[in-house]
């Protein structure tokens, strides 16, 4: 799939589930379950978090599922955990989200004002 293609699907799948993620957001870190949380867009359903929309049930183009950086360290998706905190943003006002693809990519998206740009940000 094209990048902007790609971009454009996740425009319009955030414009329906930003709400949701900031809310699943700070209930993670209000919870003390992390303060690093992680939604995963992918093109099918995967083992990975919990999931928490999916096309069938929120019109939308992907599946997605809400994550950690410390489950993500564990299943070995990324390799440097403090590297990737590090590059975190605040995650009440961004939602980070990876992007399952041939080649996985990582963004930020704010919830206030979203811009659909891709941030070299490594995952290894």
């Amino acid at each position: 799939m094209d990048k902007m293609r790609l971009l454009m699907e996740l425009e319009a799948d955030f414009k329906k589930l930003g709400e949701l993620f900031a809310e699943l957001t700070e209930r993670a870190i209000d919870e003390g379950i992390s303060r690093f949380p992680v939604f995963v867009a992918s093109p099918g359903p995967i083992a990975l978090g919990v999931a928490v929309a999916a096309p069938a049930t929120h019109s939308v183009f992907k599946f997605y599922f809400m994550t950690t950086v410390e489950e993500l360290a564990r299943k070995k998706v990324i390799v440097d955990a403090a590297a990737f905190k590090k590059a975190f943003r605040n995650p009440l006002e961004n939602a980070c989200i990876i992007i399952v693809a041939e080649e996985p990519q990582l963004i930020f998206i704010p919830y206030r004002e979203p811009s659909f740009e891709f941030e070299p940000v490594s995952l290894n």
